[in-house]
């Protein structure tokens, strides 16, 4: 059968439509740039610019991080040294400069050692309280004995049990678990409460077992404690 006339002609028309529209569309996107050429121009730049700030202020932290734990290696040194008055100086120093670092929390534990070294256990207190929080963190175990130390050297023993016992609840290790319930029997029975300090020994006894080396010292303890508490209850 043969073909109409026109059919070609209609087949070919049909095949173009598709390009005239590519066509179109890539004339449409050049008009809208030569009108847009200063917003697209200014885009451009200002991602430079927004990038190239980036990438200094992350150049100048590395800077930053890199002095501050430089310097704090110098001052570790003084403060194992024992010059307390020399380590609190330079560590208050460094603070000032370098609080933000991520080598702050070494440095608030040194500087509140130093605290504690140079009989100034109160500052310790403000220094550190306010910085224990989850003993999970990195550091912060160690903060929290170094808090209860300063509550104990600053005669505020119901407040370094309990943080001692704060830590005994949350501590990761057992070591320090059976630290911290050692030193809170140890505060209770030297404060003239020794049905409290029963009490904390015989969770250390638990905790450790009979197998650990210190069973004997602290089941011996747990015994003296219970003694005092006889004798400290009245007669019948």
């Amino acid at each position: 059968m043969a073909r109409h006339p026109g059919a070609r002609k209609v087949q070919r028309t049909q095949q173009a439509q598709p390009d005239d529209v590519f066509v179109e569309r890539v004339l449409g996107t050049s008009a809208w740039a030569k009108e847009n050429s200063t917003r697209l121009i200014v885009g451009v730049i200002t991602v430079a610019v927004l990038l190239g700030a980036f990438l200094l202020y992350r150049n100048n932290q590395r800077v930053l991080r890199d002095r501050a734990e430089t310097q704090l290696l110098v001052i570790r040194q003084t403060v194992l040294s024992g010059n307390a008055a020399l380590a609190v100086r330079d560590l208050e120093t460094w603070m000032a400069s370098y609080g933000g670092t991520r080598a702050a929390d070494e440095a608030r534990l040194l500087l509140g050692r130093a605290y504690l070294d140079n009989g100034e256990p109160a500052r310790a207190i403000e220094l550190l309280s306010g910085a224990v929080g989850d003993l999970d963190e990195p550091l912060a175990v160690a903060g929290a004995f170094m808090l209860a130390a300063a509550y104990e050297a600053s005669a505020q023993a119901d407040l370094a049990v309990e943080e001692y016992l704060r830590i005994a609840s949350g501590a990761p290790h057992d070591y320090q678990v059976h630290d911290a319930l050692e030193s809170a029997g140890r505060i209770r029975l030297q404060t003239g409460d020794p049905v409290g300090a029963v009490e904390v020994y015989d969770r250390l006894l638990e905790a450790m077992g009979e197998s650990d080396p210190q069973w004997a010292v602290i089941e011996l303890r747990r015994a003296e404690a219970a003694a005092r508490a006889r004798g400290a209850a009245p007669a019948s």
